[in-house]
């Protein structure tokens, strides 16, 4: 994704939910040999989720009266 206009947001998360993102950016700098911010960390797990949830949802969506 070329560098998309970004929004700016302190948001509080829990610790065991900080916990799997810290995870989630290990493994991802461990994989792909990439550093990565825990905003760009957010954005992969946010894309995957859409991603993958996202039709499902909109499945859902459809057939819902």
């Amino acid at each position: 994704m070329p560098n998309p206009i970004g929004v700016i947001r302190t948001v509080t998360i829990p610790v065991p939910l900080f916990t799997h993102l810290k995870n989630c950016q290990r493994h991802i700098q461990q994989t792909e040999g990439r550093k990565l911010t825990n905003s760009h960390t957010l954005a992969v797990i946010l894309r995957q989720h859409r991603d993958i949830v996202g039709p499902a949802l909109q499945r859902t969506a459809q057939v819902s009266p």
